[in-house]
């Protein structure tokens, strides 16, 4: 089941683009052929930003799955793939003649760009020509063929005709994807002696990936607190997760809570180290002033901050700078690497 569940996960989610064909007469015997030379490799993963496909299961609870592209910038993109048992990353690279897989990471639920991170794979999606035979290796293990085009597959988003592309996997099983111009993978059929799981697109939306989180921010009373709030955040491909916090730090997302940072205070840099598991947070110069803050209240504004970041990246650590050094405030003063830790004891929901 875990080496199921592992296919299920890296199924190829490209999409593709389309593209006009000039006019042939109509007693040409070589239509099919070019009609299919057309088709390039570079072609099929147009980087479709702030798109979100939408694929129903059938066998399997994991089947289904929605697909958003996060970041995107020339040659690479990465990719949430969302299902009911787990989130995970995919970074494609696209050349003249295939695309790729150079990095995939499981049970990944929060937004972080990995462009940059140090490719583990090289597992090449599709390559030229684009055309029945072409074969290549995956993995050293397996082949991959183009073993159709023009093959209709029919789909919830309708009867759809598509390029097959059979991987064959140990034992005769074979995971079997389609691809189709203008819209990327429209379905992906893995079979077995056993079983028969499909996962097939169902719907395209248009518009930001929505994401629940948790907010937390002090509260006004007789007594200083801290509490928490539900919140639906919109992030739009190739959003700064900076941007992001500044804005939901400055402006709080529900009357009668507190904001955490003044109105010129500016987060310089969120990264998250995966050597410590911890993130890191950098804020302008401008953050203890504008606070102008009593102990009690600054003790509330960073536990905010730090339970806010904290729930985010699903990490107990959070190591606050102002302009590159240690926290340092009138009322405390932390070490090279000194850090705040998470902690969500007596916190109620607002």
């Amino acid at each position: 089941m875990k080496r199921f569940m592992y296919i299920i996960l890296i199924i190829a989610l490209v999409i593709l683009s389309a593209c006009s064909s000039p006019k042939m007469p109509a007693e040409s015997p070589e239509i099919e052929i070019q009609e299919e030379n057309l088709i390039k490799a570079h072609d099929l993963i147009p980087f479709i930003e702030n798109t979100t496909f939408v694929y129903e299961g059938y066998g399997n609870e994991y089947a289904s799955q929605e697909l958003f592209f996060e970041y995107v910038e020339g040659s690479t993109a990465q990719i949430k793939v969302m299902n009911p048992g787990t989130n995970s990353v995919r970074i494609l690279q696209r050349s003249t003649d295939q695309i790729k897989e150079i990095y995939f990471e499981g049970e990944f639920y929060h937004i972080e760009d990995m462009r940059n991170v140090k490719a583990i794979k090289d597992v090449i999606i599709i390559k030229d020509p684009i055309e029945v035979g072409n074969s290549w290796m995956v993995e050293n293990s397996y082949i991959r063929e183009i073993t159709g085009v023009g093959v209709d597959i029919e789909t919830p988003y309708g009867i759809i005709s598509a390029v097959e592309v059979t991987t064959t996997l140990d034992n005769g099983t074979k995971l079997i994807n389609y691809y189709k111009e203008g819209i990327g993978l429209v379905a992906s059929i893995y079979s077995s002696d056993e079983i028969e799981v499909k996962t097939l697109l169902k719907d395209i939306i248009y518009g930001p990936m929505q994401r629940n989180i948790r907010i937390f921010y002090p509260i006004d009373s007789e007594q200083m607190r801290t509490v928490f709030t539900n919140y639906t955040l919109d992030f739009r491909t190739n959003d700064r997760l900076e941007d992001i916090f500044e804005g939901i730090f400055k402006e709080p997302v529900k009357e009668g809570l507190l904001g955490l940072i003044s109105s010129d205070t500016n987060i310089n840099s969120i990264k998250f180290d995966r050597n410590t598991w911890r993130v890191e947070i950098d804020f302008s110069k401008e953050l203890i002033p504008g606070w102008n803050a009593g102990s009690t209240y600054e003790l509330e504004l960073i536990k905010s901050i730090v339970n806010t970041l904290g729930d985010f990246f699903d990490t107990d650590s959070v190591y606050i700078t102002i302009e590159g050094k240690p926290f340092e405030s009138g009322h405390m003063a932390l070490r090279e690497g000194e850090e705040f830790t998470v902690d969500f004891q007596g916190i109620d929901e607002y």
